[in-house]
């Protein structure tokens, strides 16, 4: 979502204006994570640069950037390696510059 957009959106709710509540995650110029909020404290999220116009009543649901920054990818690397059968365990993969 791109921040110009802001000016011309409406709460489906209520219909009172719509404004950029909080900028989790940002590519250039467009908002790739974030929350919305209208007049009345209806909330909205932005996923993936898409505006979510799904009302969310808990307030503390996390958004998918902070999940993502939340994740302890070293212990999920490690069950990966765990669960990985020994038969593929060498396995190489090579990239070319194709």
């Amino acid at each position: 979502m791109y921040k110009e957009v802001e000016d011309i959106l409406v709460c489906p709710i209520c219909g009172s204006k719509i404004n950029i509540r909080k900028i989790y995650l940002k590519e250039g110029e467009e908002i790739i994570e974030g929350t919305l909020n209208c007049e009345k404290n209806h909330k909205f999220y932005i996923k993936h640069g898409i505006i979510d116009f799904h009302y969310k009543e808990n307030k503390n649901l996390p958004n998918l950037a902070q999940f993502y920054f939340e994740r302890d990818f070293e212990n999920i690397n490690l069950n990966i390696e765990n669960k990985t059968p020994n038969n593929l365990k060498n396995f190489k993969i090579y990239r070319s510059n194709i």
